[in-house]
């Protein structure tokens, strides 16, 4: 209930100010369709993104807001309508204040990211998709350093990387500052969740913390670590832990990210050894000219010796995209790529 007041009041607002300023508005439009066939079964799917923006002048400073849904029918003419993105923001020279429905997204990782805490974003998935967050969220920069501070209303189910999901409409609320740190930077990040739906104990609290770097010299080279510690009376806490690196060379660039997820926070002795499963992933492009892109990525599950292999071909034009895709994944429901 709480969201559907918000949204109304979202474009509410928009439409006051379209009548009571001079504003610049764009539209797109993106219609896309995929096809899979795996395991005898065929899936087809077909999608509209329009975008509605637009942009004013408000003392000085600039208001914009954005409208996105996505309307998608199925082989089954089965139709789906959704809002995608709606949000209103307000930008100064140093701040900037968004509310609505948008999307978060932190840390440098790429393939497997620890830091993946708002979205469910799979690098493989042409379409990129992501279900948003209804959040008000604040950022001011100063030099080269960023604070970045959110409010998020929880919805009852799974957001990333989360083992349990909030409870219906609580407010959760974290941060993220982040400065130059020997010729790369540094992130710092938090997050609070009053109440997630865990499966022994009653409604307990989380607090999550993140720390990630980044740094490029002949190659880059990455980091992200989190733990996260389950209140109320429980002593369950885990830790995620990505390093990566980057390196381009005779016109291919390789991306390689290795993640370790363990029970234990990283002041445990037993860190590396008491890891619920680490995985590997190496991901390899070319561009075989102006228009086209091939890709190559495997991932590598240490634990169940699960192993994913994607192979994808692109062609880009002015107005069109093209990808064509053949892909090996374990049967393994607990697998990464399954």
């Amino acid at each position: 209930m709480i969201k559907k007041i918000t949204l109304i009041v979202i474009l509410l607002v928009i439409y006051s100010i379209s009548t009571a300023f001079t504003v610049d508005f764009r539209y797109r439009l993106e219609l896309a369709s995929r096809a899979i066939y795996a395991d005898d079964s065929f899936n087809l799917t077909l999608r509209a993104k329009p975008t509605l923006s637009s942009r004013t002048r408000l003392f000085e400073n600039t208001l914009s807001a954005s409208f996105q849904p996505i309307l998608s029918l199925n082989r089954d003419l089965e139709f789906d309508f959704e809002v995608y993105r709606l949000w209103l923001r307000y930008s100064t020279i140093s701040f900037d204040y968004r509310i609505g429905k948008q999307h978060f997204n932190l840390g440098p990782a790429q393939l497997l990211r620890s830091l993946r805490w708002f979205d469910l974003v799979d690098p493989e998935d042409f379409f990129e998709d992501t279900p948003g967050v209804n959040a008000l969220s604040v950022r001011h920069f100063t030099g080269n350093t960023s604070i970045w501070l959110w409010l998020i209303l929880s919805e009852a189910k799974i957001k990333g990387l989360e083992f349990y999901p909030s409870e219906e409409d609580q407010v959760e609320f974290g941060g993220r500052v982040d400065f130059p740190f020997l010729n790369g930077y540094i992130g710092l990040n938090t997050h609070y969740r009053p109440e997630i739906r865990h499966d022994i104990l009653d409604s307990p609290d989380e607090y999550r913390f993140g720390l990630d770097g980044r740094w490029d010299f002949e190659a880059g080279f990455w980091f992200e670590a989190v733990s996260s510690f389950i209140g109320n009376g429980g002593d369950e806490e885990y830790s995620f832990l990505t390093l990566g690196r980057d390196y381009s060379r005779f016109g291919i660039t390789a991306t390689a990210e290795h993640q370790i997820i363990t029970p234990v926070t990283f002041i445990d002795r037993d860190f590396f050894s008491a890891r619920i499963n680490q995985t590997s992933a190496l991901t390899a492009s070319h561009s075989l000219g102006v228009l086209d892109k091939l890709t190559g990525s495997v991932y590598y599950e240490h634990k169940t010796d699960d192993i994913a292999v994607i192979v994808s071909w692109q062609r880009t034009y002015d107005h069109l995209i093209l990808n064509l895709g053949v892909f090996s994944y374990p049967n393994n429901p607990g697998s990464l790529y399954s």
